[in-house]
């Protein structure tokens, strides 16, 4: 397989298909999402630079505003529509797949079928398609790694660097972080690689140091480790059941075709050079010992390293039946990626329910409110709805008044019969009523009723 221009060009185009085709209704934009795209615009107004970024649900988790900054330039261009950091997050997505091809040129690995693999598999492709805080880990760590070939003064020192600013993405990247230094200890046998490499993480991570010593309790590394204490005890999960989550989060969560992979990579293990594992191992082990239940964003650090120890062992024949297994399987489920529409995604759906609210809470000039019902969805109060209207400059009354409101908008996945008896103190002032107005989102789970108070 030699990679001739028209062919760079072919993969290059389904890259970018496969990162941006249809994210207007299968990216997901929940209460997180559209919480960031309020703070990005808040930071482009004031024009203020700020070391908080997204604070996770329950304002236990703190993280970097790195990626408020990654996507700012987007939602600018964009006008802070809803997908403008989807489309940050898809072409950075596609910066990584060249990256990683740069990469493996860098360790004189000739094309192959390996180099389709950051293409299809489901971690990047998800990760491409969801703006989130730590979709952006895989982009560092592929910089991060092709520092460790350049000549240039420190390159392991700013390797260093750019790992550390994984852990910006989110702090569970330190485990993997971990093992790099290592790895790098071992390659080159030179304690001065290792030192300059922790000291590259260091400065990284140090304005959360200076800033959690200067804000007494602290706001970082404080809130990191009470919303995931590092234990050993029962609430731990089980470190084969981390493994085999990552293999199956390789092939879309396919339990089946994951345990084989991991079979024929033990397999593998026995045989062949296995260094680019020590990230991986060491990413594993520290998942093991935190008390937080174990999701697949936690595994993306594993992903680079695992495609790269592929292609440490690109001529055995059983590295040749992974990765076409994991192809095969990858496309096998890409219309599953493509066309998702649920309750959690469609942006266009979301943006169309907005405007309808705006544009009938500015005829009526009436007090109002929203709330969600009867659906998936478990924020009632519609933090998303809200969130969107207020970029519109557009604000219902608090998500607690549901006393003083004139009208009420309603958004569901039921018709208006069964939503009028639901138990929901919200609606009690208007149970007896009937919707003045109606409307079927296009192409998706969703109805608006618009109900005014007699």
């Amino acid at each position: 397989m030699k990679f001739k221009y028209p062919i760079i060009i072919f993969l290059f185009f389904i890259t970018c298909f496969l990162r941006l085709y249809n994210i207007q209704t299968t990216a997901r934009f929940t209460r997180d999402e559209s919480s960031d795209l309020v703070s990005i615009k808040k930071i482009y107004d004031n024009r203020k630079i700020t070391l908080i970024g997204p604070i996770g649900e329950g304002n236990v988790a703190v993280f970097s505003s790195l990626t408020y900054y990654l996507c700012l330039p987007f939602a600018i261009l964009f006008k802070f529509d809803p997908i403008s950091p989807v489309i940050a997050t898809s072409i950075f997505g596609i910066i990584t797949v060249l990256l990683i091809w740069k990469l493996l040129f860098l360790q004189k690995i000739k094309p192959n079928l390996l180099f389709l693999i950051p293409i299809f598999i489901f971690p990047y492709l998800e990760s491409s398609r969801w703006a989130w805080n730590p979709h952006f880990v895989p982009f560092w760590q592929v910089i991060g790694s092709i520092f460790f070939y350049l000549n240039i003064p420190f390159h392991f020192l700013l390797s260093g660097l750019i790992f550390g600013l994984t852990i910006h993405q989110h702090w569970y990247a330190a485990f993997s972080c971990i093992g790099v230094a290592l790895l790098l200890f071992i390659e080159t046998k030179k304690i001065k690689t290792l030192v300059q490499f922790v000291i590259g993480l260091f400065l990284s991570t140090l304005p959360f140091i200076v800033f959690d010593l200067t804000h007494p309790p602290g706001l970082f590394f404080s809130r990191m480790i009470n919303f995931s204490p590092i234990s050993v005890g029962q609430n731990n999960t089980n470190i084969f059941s981390i493994i085999t989550q990552f293999f199956s989060y390789l092939v879309n969560g396919n339990q089946t075709i994951g345990i084989i992979i991991l079979f024929l990579s033990l397999i593998l293990i026995i045989y062949r050079q296995n260094k680019y594992l020590i990230p991986i191992i060491f990413q594993f082990l520290g998942l093991s010992l935190i008390s937080t239940p174990i999701t697949n964003r936690y595994l993306l650090p594993c992903v680079l390293f695992y495609i790269l120890w592929l292609s440490q062992n690109i001529n055995h024949k059983l590295t040749k039946l992974i990765i076409v297994t994991i192809l095969i399987t990858n496309i096998y489920y890409l219309p599953k990626v493509l066309f998702q529409n649920d309750w959690s995604t469609n942006i266009k759906a979301l943006k169309q329910i907005t405007q309808i609210i705006t544009s009938e809470s500015k005829k009526d000039n009436l007090p109002f409110n929203l709330i969600v019902l009867q659906s998936q969805d478990g924020n009632t109060k519609g933090s998303r709805f809200r969130d969107l209207l207020q970029l519109q400059s557009v604000q219902p009354l608090s998500p607690n008044d549901y006393d003083h409101p004139q009208s009420l908008f309603v958004i569901s996945q039921n018709n208006w019969d069964k939503v009028k008896t639901d138990s929901a103190y919200e609606i009690n002032n208007f149970r007896s009523d009937t919707p003045t107005s109606s409307w079927k989102i296009n192409n998706s789970v969703w109805f608006l009723y618009k109900v005014n108070k007699k």
